[in-house]
């Protein structure tokens, strides 16, 4: 009998040895595929977990259970509690939208409109506003007045850390944050108090409030607290120029230094060990998968290609961050403007990784921290001005004569570029940020160049406010109230 062929193969049609092939060619992929994908994903766990190490041993959390125990804060949470059951009742009702802190808008206009509000009789709308708001502002004002009110998001952290409700991320992204409509709203109507009604203890209240949103840790409890710092100063600058206080009132408040871009700085802590930490342990389990689904709407294509990726790269892609992070929030809270590796940026937003849709832009947050401090310097720079017209009864003349007046201009935030200061008439001025600079980053120079009216003849408008400039026109604005 014939043996039997030692290779069946070769009794196999030729379609199906392509198909062999085909699947050996594919299986290979696969495996080698796996190979690196499980070899990138361990070198990035190694590279996060040295990262962790290093940049914890500097007081930098990268964890949310880090970050409570580097920041160890008591707030009183009864206080707090009767704080957010007041802002949900502020929240629900229409009329605590802002309506704007109109002395201060730039819509006062050279026609001396006969509706001014600002004085004994303000119009009829603004008048109803202040009275509906009244039983909202009495039960907050309490709660200011006992000093002790810290609005801070740390509780509900300590909460979603001891839950177990849910995956890390969802359960520390849903913790409660302070209420832009709510304090804006808030801070607005008490500005119209103090230039309506009874200016000292709404100014303090504001003072108040102020204080009480400076114990705020995310980034977005730190631009609710600039929104509500701009209408304080507007008040305070208003109740200067309305002669609504006694000047040596506002000393203190023009003496304050700006905090802004320090105050992001800090909230780049919490972005990094909260937020950040949290996804990067979700990525590490079982529940990453939740993570996923949250962040993409569910949508099953979405989780495939962010958890393929983010399993490969996003160790890797964290550790660069955290040690960028690490490097420019450091130097803000140190006065030193840096600015976040924008090619590091482009290539985490295109990594297909959790982190593409979890980064916080910081690039554009400095620099609203930026503009937000050279706006306060302004206002202050104003305010001492009107000060010193009041004193002699007219401007002084050039900056030279500011000077002997006792007004000194100071320099724009982290840099050796001053304030200017323009006399267009015997009682109008305008202030603005030097277009020459020298600025930290020449985005800046471009968005205040947008915003700076440095050079230009005056506006026929009785106030002007922009981010780069403020003109003002006492006589014509006094003259307006009566």
């Amino acid at each position: 009998m014939p043996n039997p062929d030692a290779n069946p193969l070769r009794r196999l049609p030729g379609w199906a040895l392509l198909l062999i092939a085909v699947g050996l060619v594919l299986f290979i992929a696969v495996v080698t595929v796996a190979t690196w994908a499980w070899a990138s994903h361990r070198a990035g766990q190694l590279e996060w977990q040295e990262t962790v190490a290093e940049l914890e041993s500097k007081g930098f959390a990268c964890s949310p259970q880090s970050y409570v125990k580097m920041h160890q804060i008591e707030v009183d949470e009864d206080l707090l509690g009767q704080y957010q059951a007041w802002e949900a009742r502020a929240n629900s009702l229409s009329y605590f939208d802002d309506p704007g802190l109109t002395w201060l808008d730039g819509g006062h206009g050279s026609e001396r409109h006969l509706d001014n509000w600002w004085g004994a009789s303000p119009p009829e709308k603004l008048a109803k506003i202040l009275a509906d708001g009244k039983p909202l502002l009495d039960d907050l004002t309490p709660l200011l007045r006992s000093d002790k009110l810290q609005i801070s998001e740390f509780p509900g952290l300590r909460q979603a850390l001891a839950s177990n409700t849910s995956f890390l991320t969802e359960r520390v992204a849903g913790i409660w944050i302070p209420s832009l409509l709510a304090i804006r709203g808030a801070a607005t109507l008490l500005g119209h108090r103090v230039l309506v009604g009874e200016a000292v203890p709404a100014l303090r209240d504001l003072d108040l409030l102020h204080q009480s949103l400076s114990h705020g840790l995310t980034l977005i409890a730190a631009m609710v607290n600039m929104a509500e710092s701009d209408i304080r100063d507007g008040a305070w600058l208003g109740a200067v120029v309305h002669q609504r206080i006694d000047p040596a009132l506002a000393r203190q408040w023009i003496e304050e230094s700006d905090v802004w871009v320090g105050r992001t700085g800090k909230a780049m802590r919490h972005e990094l060990g909260v937020f950040t930490g949290a996804l990067m342990q979700d990525v590490d389990s079982l529940r990453g998968i939740n993570a996923l689904r949250m962040l993409t709407g569910d949508r099953m294509t979405n989780v495939a290609r962010l958890g393929f990726f983010s399993f490969v790269r996003a160790h890797h892609l964290a550790a660069k961050h955290a040690h960028e992070f690490y490097r420019v929030a450091a130097a803000m809270e140190s006065s030193r403007w840096e600015d976040y590796d924008r090619t590091l940026f482009k290539e985490i937003i295109a990594s297909n990784t959790l982190l593409s849709i979890a980064v916080p832009n910081l690039p554009e947050s400095f620099i609203t921290a930026w503009e937000t401090d050279l706006h306060a310097r302004l206002v202050r720079t104003a305010a001492r001005i009107v000060i010193a017209h009041d004193q002699s009864g007219i401007l002084p003349a050039d900056e030279p004569a500011l000077t002997v007046a006792g007004v000194l201009l100071p320099t724009m935030p982290m840099t050796t570029g001053r304030i200017r200061y323009e006399r267009l008439g015997d009682h109008r001025f305008r202030v603005c940020a030097d277009p020459a600079g020298p600025f930290p980053d020449p985005e800046l120079s471009k968005r205040t160049a947008m915003h700076n009216d440095f050079g230009k003849a005056a506006s026929s408008d009785l106030l002007v406010n922009k981010k780069g400039s403020i003109e003002i026109d006492l006589a014509g604005l006094r003259a307006a109230k009566r």
